[in-house]
C-alpha cells in the first residue's frame, strides 16, 4: 500500500516571534508521521533543545540561515523541495508554511513549486493560490473574506494542531472543587513582553488559603532568572517549571489557568481547564475574545492594560465560582477533542486519493459550511459555468444561506471528509412539479465520481421530500463534464437557449421513485 509523500514544514519560532508556529507544526508532523510519511523541517530556531524535539519525532531538520525577508530563506527552501521530490519519486508532497512574515510574494514562490501548499493562517485567508487553507481560531468569518473562491479551507477548533499527548487526556473530566487552589501560569513558548511578571503580581490580590502555583517557562523565555526572583518574593507556594515534553499531565492536574490567547488555549480547552485569558500580542485580540462569547474563557483583555490588581480580582472570583468553571470547562471541551491534526492530515491525503483516504460520507447541510460553500460557490471554475459569472458577496450568500436552513422548498447536501465539504449538491422545487438540480465539487476532488456519488446517492429522496416529478438541470453546452455526468444518470436533452452569449442546455429526468431509498446520510 502506498504511503504518503514527503511534508516539508516552513516554519520559526525564537524570542520575539514566540514558538507557537513551530510547536503546532511540530503536531502536523507527528501526525504526518504517524500516517507514515516522511517530515522535513524547514526553520530558523535559535532556541536550544527545539531541535532535539524535532528529531525525537522522527523529522529531519534544515536549518535556514536567515530567514524571510532574506532572499536566501527561499533559495534554500526550494532546493530542499527539490531534493525532497528527488526522493519522493511518485508519491505527491506537500508544504506547509506557517508564520506570520511569509508575506504574499513567499507564498506565490510557494505556490508556484512542484508541492501543494498548505498555508496555515491566522489572520485570514491568504492571497497566494493554496491548494489548502488552515485558520484553528474560533470565527475566521471575521476575517475570511479577502479572497473568495480561493482554496478549500479548515476552520476553527476542531482542526486545532495538538500533539499526541493531549488526546490521551481527552476521556478525563476535570474536577471543580468548591475553591480551586491549583493554579497553573503558562504565558507560551517566550513572553517576550513578560506577562508572567504581572500574574506574579497580581497574587498579592488572590485571597485564597493554601494556592498552590505553577509557572510554566517556555525555552525561549528571555526573563527565567528574573521570574525565579520574583517568584520567591510573592510568600505564596510558587514553583517555577522548566519546559517540559509532559505538558498535558501538568496541566490535566491544576484546576485553573492564566494564559495568553494563543496556541496554549487550545490545549487548556482539549483538557476542559478554565482559563483567564490574556492579550500578550495584537493577533491575539480576536482569539481571546470569541473563546470568552463561546464561553470557554474568561478574558480580561491585554496585558500592558490591565493592572496586576484588575488581573488578581478576576483570578480570585474565578476560584471561587466553581459552577462558573464547571460551565467554563464544559463549553471549552466542546470546542477541542485533540483530533485536529489527524484530521487535517486525513484530508491532505484526501487530495491524493490514495487508500488511505477516509470514505466520504454524504450529511446535510450544516451551518458550519457556510463559507466553505461560499468559497467553493466563487472558485473560479464554478463561476466560470454558472449562470452569473459575477462573484458572489459574502453578505449576500449568508443571506440566502439562512433561508435554505429553513426553506421547504429545497434541499442540500454535501460530501464530506473530516469535516470538509468536498461538494455539494442543491435542489430547488417549483410549483410545476420539477426541482432544478445543480452541484459542485472543489476542483482538486474531481474526476473521482464524487458528482455522481451527491446526484445518485440524493436523488430519490429529495424527490420524495419535495413531491418533485421531474428533475431538470441546466448545463452550459461547453461544460462537457457535467453534460456527461447528466447524462449518466439518466437525464435527457429536451431544449436550449442562449444566455449572456453561450448556449445553455436543458436536461431532464422523470423522477420515478423507488422504495425503499437508502440515503446513506451520517
Amino acid at each position: 500500500m502506498r504511503g504518503p509523500g514527503t511534508l516539508v514544514i516552513r516554519a520559526d519560532g525564537g524570542r520575539q516571534t514566540g514558538l507557537g508556529h513551530l510547536m503546532r507544526c511540530l503536531a502536523l508532523a507527528q501526525a504526518w508521521r504517524q500516517a507514515g510519511g516522511p517530515v522535513v523541517f524547514l526553520s530558523h530556531c535559535p532556541v536550544a533543545g527545539l531541535g532535539e524535539r524535532i528529531a525525537a519525532a522522527g523529522c529531519r531538520l534544515v536549518p535556514i540561515r536567515r530567514p524571510h525577508p532574506d532572499p536566501g530563506d527561499w533559495r534554500q527552501t526550494e532546493q530542499a523541495l527539490v531534493d525532497a521530490l528527488a526522493q519522493t519519486a511518485s508519491q505527491p508532497m506537500w508544504l506547509a508554511v506557517d508564520g506570520y512574515h511569509f508575506d504574499p510574494r513567499y507564498l506565490e514562490n510557494a505556490a508556484g513549486t512542484d508541492a501543494r501548499l498548505l498555508e496555515i493562517d491566522d489572520l485570514g485567508w491568504g492571497t497566494a493560490p493554496a491548494d489548502l487553507v488552515l485558520n484553528q481560531n474560533l470565527g475566521p468569518e471575521t476575517v475570511a473574506g479577502r479572497s473568495a473562491g480561493a482554496s478549500p479551507a479548515l476552520l476553527g477548533p476542531r482542526y486545532a494542531l495538538l500533539r499526541p499527548e493531549f488526546a490521551s487526556w481527552t476521556k478525563r473530566r476535570p474536577s471543580v472543587p468548591p475553591v480551586a487552589r491549583r493554579l497553573l501560569v503558562t504565558l507560551g513558548g517566550a513572553d517576550p513582553g513578560n506577562a508572567a511578571s504581572l500574574v506574579l503580581q497580581a497574587l498579592a490580590h488572590v485571597a485564597v488559603a493554601d494556592l498552590q502555583v505553577e509557572v510554566l517557562l517556555g525555552p525561549a523565555n528571555p526573563h527565567a532568572q528574573a521570574i525565579q526572583r520574583q517568584a520567591r518574593r510573592t510568600g505564596r507556594a510558587v514553583s517555577v517549571i522548566p519546559p517540559s515534553d509532559d505538558m498535558a499531565r501538568r496541566m490535566a492536574r491544576v484546576e485553573l489557568a492564566v494564559t495568553a490567547a494563543g496556541t496554549t488555549c487550545w490545549e487548556l480547552a482539549c483538557l476542559g481547564v478554565p482559563a483567564v485569558v490574556l492579550e500578550t500580542a495584537d493577533n491575539q485580540r480576536p482569539v481571546a475574545s470569541l473563546l470568552e462569547t463561546a464561553g470557554a474563557a474568561v478574558c480580561v483583555g491585554p496585558a500592558s492594560e490591565i493592572s496586576p490588581r484588575e488581573l488578581g480580582e478576576a483570578i480570585e472570583a474565578l476560584c471561587h465560582a466553581p459552577s462558573r468553571r464547571r460551565a467554563l470547562s464544559t463549553a471549552a471541551l466542546q470546542l477541542v477533542d485533540g483530533c485536529g491534526a489527524q484530521r487535517v492530515v486525513r484530508i491532505m491525503q484526501a487530495f491524493d486519493g490514495g487508500p488511505a483516504m477516509d470514505p466520504p460520507r454524504l450529511r446535510p447541510v450544516e451551518p458550519g459550511d457556510l463559507l466553505c460553500l461560499w468559497h467553493l460557490a466563487n472558485e473560479r471554475s464554478v463561476r466560470a459555468v454558472s449562470l452569473s459569472s459575477q462573484p458572489i458577496p459574502l453578505e449576500s450568500h449568508r443571506q440566502w444561506f439562512q433561508r435554505q436552513q429553513t426553506a421547504r422548498r429545497s434541499r442540500l447536501w454535501v460530501l464530506d471528509c473530516c469535516g470538509l465539504p468536498l461538494g455539494v449538491i442543491r435542489y430547488e422545487s417549483r410549483r410545476s412539479g420539477e426541482a432544478i438540480v445543480s452541484l459542485a465539487v472543489w476542483p482538486a476532488f474531481r474526476g473521482r465520481g464524487f458528482g455522481s456519488m451527491l446526484l445518485g446517492a440524493t436523488w430519490q429522496e429529495a424527490c420524495r421530500q419535495l413531491g418533485a416529478r421531474k428533475l431538470v438541470a441546466v448545463v452550459r453546452s461547453d461544460n462537457v463534464v457535467s453534460r456527461r455526468l447528466f447524462s449518466r444518470a439518466g437525464f435527457v436533452l429536451r431544449r436550449s437557449h442562449y444566455h449572456r452569449g453561450y448556449q445553455w442546455l436543458v436536461m431532464e429526468k422523470v423522477a420515478r421513485i423507488e422504495l425503499p431509498v437508502a440515503l446513506a446520510i451520517a
